[in-house]
């Protein structure tokens, strides 16, 4: 597991180093537990601290990993976790692998626009040519098709809703 043998670590680090550098704290999801293992060791190589919470993780643990990224104990969170959970002040969120069902990506997204505050927050997604670029490429394509089939109808009736009117 080192940059050669996975060249999206090579994008990581450089992601880390110029976007991120001056992030206090940074949560990257990543989908399966033996990438946020290897994730971790490697991110520990290059300096950073981290911890990885997963559904393996004990629920005292759980709560010991929350606080201490809340506290700025450790700067990265590794994690796959996308409900019920709030990580903080933290406004960078690096997609290292990514769902291709969009609403369980939005939802890992709000670990980091729960205050609806939404200036200052950088969402990044890495991906990989090949096969994972096509997965990314066909979920955008369908997201963007339906946002403008969503967007030729009446919006006034969905603005009187969330106005209240």
């Amino acid at each position: 597991f080192n940059s050669e043998n996975v060249p999206k670590l090579g994008s990581l680090n450089e992601l880390l180093k110029n976007e991120c550098a001056d992030a206090e704290t940074i949560i990257i999801f990543s989908h399966f537990k033996e990438a946020q293992k290897s994730l971790s060791e490697w991110l520990k190589t290059k300096g950073y601290s981290n911890r990885v919470l997963n559904g393996d993780t004990d629920n005292v643990s759980r709560q010991e990993i929350i606080k201490g990224f809340k506290n700025k104990e450790f700067r990265v969170l590794i994690t796959n976790v996308q409900r019920g959970l709030n990580f903080g002040d933290c406004n960078h969120c690096i997609f290292y692998s990514f769902d291709p069902n969009p609403s369980k990506m939005i939802q890992f997204e709000g670990r980091i626009t729960r205050s609806f505050d939404i200036v200052g927050k950088n969402v990044f997604i890495l991906c990989s040519l090949g096969e994972e670029y096509k997965k990314l490429n066909e979920v955008v394509r369908q997201r963007a098709k339906a946002t403008a089939q969503f967007t030729n109808t009446d919006l006034s009736v969905i603005m009187d809703i969330l106005l209240g009117e």
